[in-house]
């Protein structure tokens, strides 16, 4: 009698304790909804704990046949995939914004006068020859001294 009164208090506290985590999954799922900000939260651990809640419900459904607690688990292997899963999404997204951009100097050559894109003072006289010494080799761009 004494050992199905202890079989039945721990049955219980399981219960009680599990319930209590999947309400204490509800915050961190909301935060990392709510807010960009996922430095606090480690994907890998969260993928580890919905590995072990993924195969404690496998082996409780498929083994011990204990519907209760391949149901328990199933929900903590839910919520545990959602908190890793949004903290993955959110580390990419800072990752993504903390790199910074390459940007091309500009470079302004004055014999050609472009922004951007420089032409060497050989490609710039053989354009000068090729139309017979004409100086408007860029006529939008021509510049006064020319």
């Amino acid at each position: 009698m004494l050992h199905q009164l202890g079989m039945h208090a721990i049955t219980y506290g399981y219960v009680v304790f599990n319930g209590l985590r999947v309400i204490a999954y509800v915050p961190q799922i909301r935060k990392l909804c709510v807010n960009e900000d996922a430095s606090g939260v480690s994907a890998v651990s969260w993928m580890m704990f919905a590995g072990a809640h993924g195969s404690t419900a496998l082996y409780a459904f498929g083994i011990q046949h204990d519907l209760m607690l391949a149901l328990l688990t199933s929900v903590n292997f839910v919520c545990s995939m959602a908190i890793a899963s949004l903290a993955f999404h959110r580390q990419k997204l800072a990752s993504a914004r903390s790199r910074p951009i390459r940007v091309r100097p500009i470079r302004i050559d004055s014999d050609s006068c472009r922004v951007g894109h420089s032409i060497g003072a050989t490609s710039l006289a053989t354009a000068r020859a090729s139309r017979g010494g004409d100086r408007s080799v860029l006529p939008r761009y021509r510049d006064k001294r020319l």
